[in-house]
């Protein structure tokens, strides 16, 4: 086990764990929004925002580009911290580096309680007419504000746009490399979350996340675009809360 493993994980706990929820963030995002979430779920949930490498406390490290060894590496952190029922979330890139994660632990022993993925298409669904990590700059640009995920100020700050633009590009990089097919099963409950504005996920599509689980599957939409876990968290915490009350504790 890497002895830096930790450097993975922004916990928040505040009481005493009997359900770990592992959040991952969308692309160029970090493990920091969920901060908040400690706040609005019950104190047997202990939140693990997942920290990716290139963002936040991890700034100096190269981010990933491919699926394989980023899954590969987060599976191994994360093996230190199973030790009793958990929840995996993801938003957009998220939601696909959730999905594989998941997959993987499976295959190591260790089976999820729920899988909840948000704001992605699944795997066998393109992911985008264009390769937008191969766009030139001011295109690229254009299509990040496309998403209205990023303040509007920060595009009108160069040093701020010179540092997110390779993070951003490695991660899409990472998401339109992923392969475009069907993967697997899980053997746990998957809940796809959509935004009934996002025009960036097709919601139909969504519906076939269910292909994905040998379990339980459901659909559920918000109001708002692509960003609805943020312009409308309450909602999406409630219906996370949902899904972890009725988990069992080890």
């Amino acid at each position: 086990m890497p002895p830096d493993s930790s450097r993975w994980f922004d916990v928040h706990q505040s009481g005493t764990r009997s359900v770990s929820l592992f959040s991952i963030p969308h692309a160029g995002g970090s493990g920091y929004p969920y901060t908040a979430w400690r706040r609005r779920l019950p104190e047997s949930v202990t939140v693990f925002g997942v920290r990716l490498p290139g963002r936040g406390p991890r700034i100096t490290e190269s981010p990933y580009r491919r699926m394989e060894p980023l899954a590969s590496a987060l599976c191994d952190a994360m093996t230190e911290k199973l030790d009793g029922p958990f929840v995996m979330f993801g938003h957009s890139m998220g939601a696909l580096i959730a999905f594989e994660v998941c997959s993987r632990l499976q295959q190591r022993g260790f089976s999820a309680s729920h899988l909840i993925v948000s704001g992605a298409h699944p795997p066998h669904r393109p992911r985008g007419e264009k390769q937008l990590h191969l766009l030139p700059r001011n295109e690229f640009l254009q299509a990040i504000k496309n998403y209205r995920g990023i303040a509007a100020e920060i595009f009108e700050e160069e040093e701020l746009v010179s540092m997110f633009v390779p993070i951003l590009r490695a991660d899409f990089e990472l998401v339109e490399t992923y392969p475009v097919r069907s993967h697997p099963p899980v053997a746990c409950p998957i809940t796809a979350f959509g935004g009934e504005q996002d025009h960036a996920v097709n919601a139909d599509w969504l519906q076939e996340w269910s292909r994905y689980t040998s379990s339980s599957f459901r659909r559920q939409m918000f109001p708002g675009g692509h960003f609805f876990i943020s312009t409308h968290e309450k909602e999406v915490l409630s219906a996370v809360n949902d899904m972890t009350e009725g988990i069992p504790a080890k």
